[in-house]
């Protein structure tokens, strides 16, 4: 038979056939073991700086690993952008909010906390990252990463 991860690598490959300059994927490594998770996660990393194609992905909780390989992320909280920007800023952006990433938690888990746990709310995290990237962060945004109010994550490589 085949693994689940061979099917999520077929699916995608079978998507880049018609070579596409933008490919979406919705939770590319859900029902994947952490291993083939990061595989997955690499896969499309290395093919976006390749190929120079834009790729956005929706993962809900990644880990660190699979965290570390996005270039940019996206996360949304009830619909509204909380954070956007690059990916490897988010622990020093914390920091800067006075909410460093506590020792013995991973950045993507702590994000996710200070999100769910309303440590900040998240317009005060929209216009902190706003403020950061010297552009306006939209609110009101759906989509990837985002279902039925839940905060959800959304990684971007390549472009």
């Amino acid at each position: 038979g085949v693994s689940g991860g061979e099917r999520k690598r077929l699916c995608i490959a079978l998507e880049l056939l018609p070579e596409p300059s933008l490919l979406f994927c919705d939770e590319p490594t859900s029902g994947l073991d952490s291993s083939m998770a990061l595989i997955v996660a690499r896969a499309l990393s290395d093919l976006a700086h390749r190929t120079h194609m834009t790729i956005i992905c929706s993962i809900h909780q990644p880990s660190t690993q699979v965290f570390n390989s996005f270039d940019q992320l996206l996360l949304l909280d009830g619909g509204h952008a909380a954070y956007q920007g690059p990916a490897k800023e988010v622990p020093a952006h914390l920091a800067e909010l006075g909410h460093p990433t506590p020792d013995g938690w991973s950045t993507a888990d702590w994000l996710m906390e200070i999100v769910v746990s309303r440590l900040m709310e998240t317009h005060e995290l929209v216009h902190a990252s706003a403020a950061r990237c010297g552009n306006r962060v939209g609110s009101g945004l759906g989509g990837a990463g985002d279902t039925s109010g839940a905060s959800g994550a959304s990684g971007v490589s390549g472009g």
